[in-house]
């Protein structure tokens, strides 16, 4: 009967369903307990621009070599700020075709990242 009700609902949908009993009550109780913010050693920092494309980051970027960027578009503040204390950049944005400055420790790839690995 599990398997009719299956196929049933994934030609409706159009997608993969997966039918299993109900996680316990207690137990997703005592999942969502655990995800609770932690605060960082080090404190937090703000890199980038003010409002959207600035971001809070652990006061903690000693040995950090590398940062991936997807989604560049026009805003690089963060990008840049980060390329400036010594860190490389690699970005990608299939939207443009570079980033609105250049910086010598920016990589740019013309790509749209996704979960979908295609061309």
């Amino acid at each position: 009967m599990k398997s009719r009700i299956k196929v049933f609902l994934e030609r409706v949908s159009g997608q993969t369903v997966w039918i299993d009993r109900a996680t316990p009550h207690q137990q997703v109780l005592s999942a969502i307990a655990l995800l609770q913010p932690k605060s960082p050693r080090s404190g937090l920092i703000r890199i980038g621009a003010k409002g959207d494309g600035g971001y809070l980051v652990p006061d903690d970027l000693d040995g950090i070599a590398g940062c991936i960027s997807p989604g560049v578009s026009q805003e690089v503040g963060f990008d840049t700020a980060l390329a400036e204390r010594g860190i490389d950049v690699v970005m990608a944005d299939s939207s443009v075709d570079a980033p609105p400055v250049d910086h010598p420790r920016f990589r740019f790839v013309k790509k749209h990242l996704d979960i979908i690995e295609d061309d």
